[in-house]
């Protein structure tokens, strides 16, 4: 055997035994219930999860099951669970068995997933728990530390085109007021309440606010849009509260982490003001002719 011939020999030995451990150890970051790692090869595993179905009152409940996720597909685990019958048979499945995935792609975060139209042919759609099936997914999903949000879409629509109910689905978080067991709170209702006014959903704020009624929505966005400037993408760190009757005091602090410095910085504290009315609700106490005082007092 010529020397040309053996060193082209063992140089494609080479590729092909580097190229095999490549792709038998090939890394994948994964992240679940908290804790992150590298898997050397698409693995299936076990999960303990919280699968939400429909309860006695018409609100979600949850059931904890193991899930059997196959090669890390962790939404596609999620979603056959939801498919499958609740232990309690008071509670009921909101996703049709027929309803498949047809696409799903997680960046940032964020889960981009659009659903088949069987979906719309569900029973309960078409009873008008759209809310209820939609949160069933979404809160499923987002218990997982590497989804925060999800982009919903019917057959690569959104699904406001089939409810038309003036809802943005592009990005819904884990939502605990659909949930049996929430119970509303001053700190809970201005959490909902600040998100909305982050994400840009003012008119949707407004409403949660006391002067909701008196036609002030332009200048409440106004005053939002300062605050939103004012604030940034800084998240909320803390919340205490004082309440004197029906009324609740809460002092909100802002802080950022900076990573180069390993370090918490205090950006801002606010001073939020929550009634709690007749019907036993909360509202935001705003009033425009004096703004600075009574909704972002520093």
């Amino acid at each position: 055997m010529s020397r040309k011939l053996r060193n082209f020999l063992l140089a494609a030995l080479t590729i092909s035994v580097v190229s095999f451990v490549f792709l038998q150890f090939q890394v994948r970051d994964v992240e679940y219930g908290g804790k992150q790692g590298i898997a050397p090869k698409a693995s299936n595993f076990k999960l303990e999860a919280a699968i939400y179905y429909l309860g006695e009152n018409s609100l979600l409940v949850s059931e904890i099951k193991n899930i059997d996720v196959e090669h890390n597909e962790l939404v596609s685990a999620v979603f056959k669970a939801l498919k499958t019958a609740p232990k309690n048979p008071a509670y009921h499945s909101l996703i049709a068995e027929n309803c498949q995935i047809i696409s799903e792609d997680i960046f940032n975060e964020k889960l981009y997933l659009n659903l088949s139209e069987d979906i719309l042919d569900s029973k309960f759609w078409q009873e008008g728990k759209n809310q209820e099936m939609i949160y069933a997914l979404v809160n499923s999903i987002t218990q997982f530390d590497s989804i925060d949000s999800v982009q919903l879409r019917i057959a690569g629509r959104d699904v406001g085109y089939y409810l038309d109910d003036g809802i943005n689905y592009a990005d819904l978080h884990f939502n605990p007021q659909m949930n049996e067991e929430f119970t509303q709170t001053p700190e809970n209702y201005l959490l909902e309440f600040l998100d909305l006014v982050k994400l840009k959903y003012y008119s949707q704020a407004y409403d949660m606010t006391l002067m909701s009624d008196d036609g002030m929505l332009n200048i409440f966005v106004k005053t939002m849009k300062d605050y939103n400037e004012e604030i940034g993408d800084v998240d909320v760190y803390q919340i205490s509260s004082e309440s004197d009757g029906d009324q609740t005091t809460l002092v909100v602090l802002y802080r950022t982490y900076d990573k180069k410095r390993n370090h918490y910085y205090d950006v801002a504290t606010k001073i939020w003001h929550i009634v709690k009315v007749t019907n036993g609700e909360y509202r935001i106490l705003w009033y425009p002719q004096n703004t600075k005082s009574n909704v972002l007092e520093n």
